[in-house]
């Protein structure tokens, strides 16, 4: 057989939800972020505050930030905040709870 032929009955013979798991198989896009300046690698392409701080290992209870670009402020970020991982890299910092008053 051909290799158009061969080509033509894979096509034929594959459905659609065949072929959306074949492009996510090949697909294993890596995503890369900082934290704290420490590098961090995921297939995930977004991730929310309590996921990005967890694979940091980074505690609850700190306040996490993804910083800006320029003079624009950075931006805080909660737990159930969703951060799209693409482009650019972004770089986050922690901040530990406040301890006003504490001795």
């Amino acid at each position: 057989m051909s290799p158009l032929r061969r080509l033509q009955k894979f096509l034929l013979t594959h459905t659609s939800e065949d072929w959306r798991k074949i492009v996510k198989d090949h697909k294993r896009d890596k995503y890369i972020f900082y934290i704290d300046g420490k590098e961090i690698v995921t297939d995930q392409s977004s991730l929310n505050g309590r996921d990005i701080k967890a694979m940091a290992r980074i505690p609850g209870e700190y306040q996490l930030f993804l910083e800006s670009k320029g003079d624009e402020p950075d931006r805080a970020i909660s737990d159930r905040d969703t951060i799209d991982l693409g482009e650019p890299t972004k770089h986050f910092y922690a901040v530990p709870p406040a301890t006003f008053g504490r001795r």
